[in-house]
């Protein structure tokens, strides 16, 4: 058997995570840096008085036979709900909650978080050395280095490969400002219903809202009957209004949702969350990017997650796979290249 390789995963959402825990099994030394608190990157869950917000990633769809197969492995575990019962066009969900499937990936990997990584450097031997902004220089040397963050993050962190930032060059993620509101259950307005969604996008404000109050697969938040929404707002808005504070955007996007639900005032809860790279619309050809040289790699959503050659996304959008199953893919491309390169 090769000797185990010392791997370094920067990033612990699911490609990250997906990459590291397939070399762990194959007896690498695989240790993971994360700049957040926890895993899960946009599958992400807050949690407050009024109960728990889906304020990233509200559910995944499940559309090819690989994701298909692991997501049944992790229904049979308990993780995640959903798609088996809603069938081939259905959409998942963490269970009970949207970072609880990271959690679960990240079980038994060496996980460090609030570790943001600086641009590495390489030794004499080739070895990748890593410091980050909360702890300076660390000890370890690593054989490999993989970047499972967003394509404006991984280009600084990939500089010594000319192949991975000609490939991630042209690759850019939309922002998306998220409001998380909740009223008491009698003092709610009503929901704009579906219909009513794309005169929302219209406006060039809010693009989506979604009602979080009973998590999928879980149960509401019994001892606090809360209503609680999650609004996401357009890319076009979120962009023009990246700098405001999280008090100006939840101010301004309850001033939109108001024109439709004639509900003037603040909601009682009220918080905003900036994602800086939420979606990314044209990510770069192939499923993974690879410089075997340098043992450097790249995955996540910033790329397509089918193999170079596949139909073009931009010739055939449903080729592409939705954010959470491409994301999937990379982690699970890379680290086979990882594994097939030794």
């Amino acid at each position: 058997m090769p000797a185990a390789l010392r791997v370094a995963v920067i990033g612990a959402g699911i490609a990250g995570l997906t990459a590291a825990g397939r070399l762990a099994a194959a007896g690498h030394a695989v240790t993971v840096f994360e700049k957040s608190r926890g895993p899960g990157g946009r599958c992400a869950t807050r949690r407050s008085e009024t109960g728990p917000f889906h304020h990233g990633v509200a559910s995944f769809a499940v559309q090819g036979p690989a994701f298909r197969e692991a997501f049944l492995h992790w229904a049979a575990q308990g993780w995640v709900h959903g798609w088996e019962q809603a069938g081939a066009t259905g959409r998942g969900h963490g269970l009970p909650t949207m970072n609880a499937l990271a959690r679960q990936l990240a079980q038994g990997l060496a996980l460090r978080t609030e570790h943001t990584v600086l641009p590495p450097l390489r030794d004499a031997e080739g070895l990748w050395l890593l410091a980050t902004a909360e702890h300076g220089a660390l000890p370890e040397r690593f054989e490999v280095l993989l970047l499972a963050v967003p394509a404006e993050q991984a280009r600084p962190l990939c500089s010594a490969s000319a192949l991975l930032q000609q490939a991630l060059a042209d690759v850019h993620g939309q922002p998306c400002w998220t409001l998380m509101l909740a009223w008491p259950a009698d003092q709610a307005p009503a929901l704009p219903s579906p219909l009513a969604l794309p005169a929302l996008a219209a406006q060039g404000v809010l693009a989506e809202v979604v009602d979080v109050s009973s998590l999928p697969g879980g149960p509401a938040h019994p001892a606090t009957p809360w209503q609680r929404w999650v609004l996401h707002a357009t890319p076009a808005w979120s962009a023009a209004h990246l700098e405001l504070t999280a008090e100006e955007a939840a101010a301004r996007l309850q001033q939109a949702l108001a024109a439709h639900t004639g509900r003037d005032g603040p909601a009682p809860h009220a918080v905003a969350h900036r994602w800086r790279y939420a979606q990314v619309v044209a990510p770069a050809p192939g499923a993974c990017g690879w410089d075997a040289t340098l043992r450097l790699g790249s995955c996540g959503d910033a790329w397509g997650g089918v193999p170079a050659g596949s139909p073009s996304p931009a010739a055939s959008p449903e080729a592409l796979p939705e954010g959470v199953e491409r994301a999937w893919l990379s982690g699970e491309a890379l680290a086979r290249r990882v594994l097939q390169d030794g």
